[in-house]
């Protein structure tokens, strides 16, 4: 159990994407978590399984961020409330934190929690502070996802349908089709389950808050397969004194 008194530490693991901080409490914020009005985030994540827009297909450019954010949303709660732990609420600025280093890492062509090419935005830390947030706690989870319906190491083919660039199993055969929302989200949130240091972020009792986005990748492989940069942010507020 780590004390949250006025220790920092901060992880940051090159071969397993993980990042958790504890903040120093020296400064304040009157910051709050903004709420928002789209009645996705009033569903469990059963009636979010069941409605329309989740199980919409994800599309590789100019996706829904609320909604792919609120699909992670939904699926981290299911684990946790199946561990018996509170569930996360939904703040945009960590939105806003995830995809400023989904860009990031997709722009700069590299993976990891520590941003070498911009000193304010080094750790997750300094980029939710950057954002006016003052964390007591904040943890992050990265991977790399594909946007379609791809089984890894199968062999494909390229092909063009509709003027379209994409891979298919089978010589000109039918594009891979994307993933829905929910499929991305909830492929994304078990293999995080099943890493055990991922999974120390999804079932942290020391969150309360949660951000999610994913970026498109730019490398000829990334956009063969249609990979995105996934990020998750976790966060507590300082509480005030």
């Amino acid at each position: 159990m780590v004390n949250l008194g006025s220790l920092k530490i901060a992880i940051a693991l090159m071969m397993v994407p993980l990042s958790i901080v504890l903040a120093d409490p020296a400064t304040r914020s009157s910051s709050q978590p903004s709420t928002s009005p789209v009645n996705w985030f009033a569903m469990t994540a059963d009636q979010f399984a069941k409605c329309d827009a989740a199980n919409l297909p994800m599309p590789w450019e100019n996706h829904d961020p609320v909604l792919l954010s609120v699909a992670i949303l939904h699926e981290t709660n299911r684990h946790r409330i199946e561990n018996k732990l509170q569930a996360l609420r939904y703040m945009p600025k960590l939105d806003e934190a995830a995809l400023m280093h989904a860009t990031d890492m997709s722009n700069g062509h590299y993976f990891s929690h520590v941003n070498e090419n911009d000193p304010q935005k080094r750790e997750v830390i300094d980029r939710v502070k950057l954002l006016k947030l003052s964390p007591m706690f904040v943890g992050e989870n990265i991977i790399m996802e594909y946007g379609i319906r791809y089984q890894v190491r199968r062999k494909v083919y390229d092909v063009v349908k509709s003027g379209q660039r994409g891979v298919s199993y089978e010589p000109n055969g039918p594009a891979i089709p994307p993933r829905t929302y929910l499929e991305f989200a909830r492929n994304v949130c078990q293999r995080w389950m099943d890493s055990p240091t991922h999974r120390q972020n999804m079932l942290t009792p020391h969150a309360r808050f949660l951000g999610a986005a994913a970026v498109p990748g730019q490398t000829e492989d990334e956009i063969r397969f249609r990979k995105f940069y996934c990020v998750q942010v976790f966060f507590a507020p300082m509480p005030k004194q």
